[in-house]
């Protein structure tokens, strides 16, 4: 099991079933996470349903009308915030990294008011954010609500715990990555020790896996890009907002494409040499055509990120290598490639 280093939540796991000289492999990968403010839920989703619920209530001892109830008097209305607020946060979130599978998030809850809310591993990275966000926080429409990972446990401590939990990793013996004897042959016909094979196959699985990862975490970031505003409200965004806006979606689109490059670049030698170049796509022409570009480049990397990771991560299933070998692969990379660069155009 793998967790969260900033919120020690599960974000990977990997069971592996033997049934006489048949083993099986399955593995658990949390594709994206998303924490709601509780004023965004509606309060019916945490009842009890109608059924499960009591006839009849009991009455309560010795009832009382409640005459305690204070009227209270005129309130200031909550500042609302505007859209243009909100994409100058996303922009300084952005700016501090805070947007590439950070567990920082930005709601906006129904009183109007954006929130800030998330844990991070460190004082340092909460103190990184606060600068970040310093041209900001001291609007009223805006609240800061981030805690450390000490913070979050002495919290958490405070409450009884039922039981000890035990995480047991078991490493299997003679198990490898599926790519191996590819890796092996390539490295080895360079001329290289049996020692900077090891190191080569390692480095190379290592920062494939990465690429990919960091590939992914920027298609999600356009992906929540596009769908926290509605055609309309984009329409609405002064100039400088949407220029801010577009600023950011051509950022995520370009390192995306960059990464996206560099791994075929990479991986090409080795699985598919002769693969042919595509040309150019078309431009895209409106937000809408725009979100769902970003919803296919979505559907693309993640398929491609899947099969690296079965082909990249250590199991005794060779047969995993066989995706990344083919035409289909290398192709379905250009074409994440080349929409990443439509989208940085836009």
């Amino acid at each position: 099991m793998v967790l969260s280093r900033a919120d020690l939540h599960a974000i990977e796991q990997t069971l592996t079933l033997q049934y006489g000289n048949e083993v099986r492999e399955f593995r658990f990968v949390e594709d994206s996470f998303e924490r709601r403010a509780p004023d965004t839920v509606q309060r019916s989703v945490f009842e009890p349903e109608a059924e499960l619920l009591s006839l009849t209530t009991p009455e309560p001892r010795n009832p009382k009308p409640d005459t305690s109830t204070l009227v209270p008097g005129p309130q200031p209305p909550a500042p609302a915030a505007s859209a243009d607020l909100e994409v100058e946060i996303l922009r300084l979130l952005s700016q501090a990294g805070a947007d590439l599978g950070e567990q920082v998030n930005l709601t906006r809850g129904r009183d109007g008011l954006l929130r800030i809310e998330g844990i991070v591993e460190t004082d340092q990275r909460k103190s990184e954010l606060m600068r970040a966000l310093a041209p900001v926080l001291n609007n009223p429409a805006v609240k800061f609500e981030v805690t450390t990972t000490a913070e979050a446990t002495n919290r958490n401590s405070a409450s009884p715990s039922s039981g000890q939990i035990i995480i047991q990793g078991v490493a299997p013996t003679g198990y490898s990555i599926p790519v191996d004897a590819e890796l092996r042959r390539y490295f080895s016909g360079r001329g290289l020790s049996d020692d900077q094979v090891e190191a080569n196959i390692r480095q190379f699985a290592n920062r494939t896996v990465n690429r990919s990862l960091q590939a992914l975490q920027h298609a999600w970031a356009l992906k929540h890009l596009a769908e926290r505003f509605s055609s309309d409200q984009l329409s609405e965004l002064s100039p400088e907002a949407r220029a801010k806006w577009v600023a950011m979606v051509n950022a995520h689109a370009a390192a995306l494409q960059n990464e996206t490059a560099a791994l075929r670049r990479e991986l090409g030698p080795v699985f598919f040499p002769s693969v042919a170049e595509d040309g150019q796509q078309a431009e895209l022409g409106n937000d809408q055509k725009l979100a769902a570009a970003i919803d296919r480049l979505l559907s693309l990397c993640s398929a491609n990120d899947k099969l690296i990771r079965l082909a990249f991560s250590i199991s005794a299933d060779t047969s995993k290598a066989a995706a990344v070998k083919t035409q289909q692969f290398a192709r379905s990379l250009r074409t994440a490639e080349l929409l990443a660069a439509k989208i940085s155009r836009q």
